[in-house]
């Protein structure tokens, strides 16, 4: 049994448990782990799908995602899973994560040159640290909803945006970059993030 659908399992058996709390903590303490989360979304998916067509669109989509793999994989990351026109991918640090994304966004860089922009393909990244449940083929928790608000909802195109935990492993690492503060209220909750200059 695969460690995704042994968690399914536990879940089934929490109605039953004496202490919730107890069982909630023995999941975490089995599956929970601290790493730092990235989600991509590609730019101008409605526009590009409507224009060129959504089998193009793929297709280029494809290509682009094959090689955001090899690069994922080079900086010590793991492709958890694609999704739509998502990537989710975890880092062992913040350092790793902000290194590989920005490589992504340079190797995309490189295979949209002398390219017309139907055949180009950007995206937007969101970058956020924390401890979630790393279930191989599914990623949960708060980091994993930071990633994703701010590399689905907030990024523009070829955006990298650090959450709070990333910005603060990272603000020193990177002398060559500077970092514009930005805050934002979604879902109820107001957070600060980072755009990467």
């Amino acid at each position: 049994m695969g460690r995704y659908e042994d968690f399914l399992g536990l879940l089934d058996k929490r109605d039953q448990a004496d202490d919730p709390a107890a069982f909630d903590k023995m999941i975490f303490d089995k599956y929970g782990e601290t790493l730092t989360v990235m989600i991509t979304d590609s730019s101008n998916f409605t526009r590009r799908t409507k224009q060129y067509g959504i089998i193009h669109f793929l297709s280029t989509m494809q290509k682009a995602y094959r090689e955001m793999d090899i690069v994922i994989q080079a900086h010590g990351g793991k492709v958890v899973k694609e999704w739509a026109d998502d990537i989710f991918a975890v880092f062992p640090s913040s350092k790793a994560g902000l290194t590989c994304a920005m490589n992504m966004q340079k190797r995309l860089q490189e295979m949209n040159a002398g390219k017309p922009e139907e055949d180009t393909f950007t995206i937007c990244v969101g970058l956020a640290k924390g401890e979630i449940l790393f279930l191989e083929r599914e990623i949960f928790g708060d980091a994993v909803n930071m990633a994703s608000k701010l590399g689905e909802d907030l990024a523009s195109s070829d955006d990298i945006l650090l959450g709070e935990s990333v910005y603060e492993d990272v603000q020193n690492e990177f002398p060559q970059l500077s970092y514009d503060q930005k805050h934002a209220k979604m879902s109820g909750v107001e957070f600060n993030y980072y755009l990467v200059l």
